[in-house]
């Protein structure tokens, strides 16, 4: 049992730190347009082991993509860019944007045993065709 406890220590020593997400309190941008939406987070470690790291996007409280191992997506449209993962930019990119796309996103970090959300606020810009 005392084993169990120190190992679980070691392992939450090396994975564990202050984890920091940064993101903007709302981001604009252009109907029909291509649009990134800032998310990073940083560590105490400089390097981040992706063993440890989930990435969570949400739109109105709906999952829309996960990074776990691989990405999972709810919409084609949206991806963030995997390889920049690792150096603390989980940013979402959305591609044709609509006026549905309007609306609170929540850039959710998980880097073991620590987590932290932010939420940022789509403002988008654009006419509007009425047929």
């Amino acid at each position: 049992m005392a084993y169990t406890r120190f190992l679980l220590l070691v392992l939450l020593h090396q994975t564990g730190g202050v984890l920091e997400v940064n993101v903007p309190s709302s981001h604009q941008a252009r109907m029909g347009s291509e649009t990134l939406i800032p998310c990073m987070f940083t560590v105490d470690k400089p390097r981040v082991n992706p063993k440890f790291l989930v990435v969570s996007w949400y739109f109105q409280k709906k999952q829309i993509l996960k990074l776990e191992d691989e990405v999972t997506l709810s919409d084609g449209r949206f991806y963030i860019n995997t390889s920049r993962a690792i150096n603390g930019d989980v940013s979402l990119y959305i591609s044709i944007v609509t006026i549905f796309d309007i609306g609170a996103y929540t850039c959710s970090v998980l880097y073991s045993p620590d987590m932290m959300e932010k939420q940022v606020r789509l403002v988008v810009h654009g006419n509007i065709s009425i047929i």
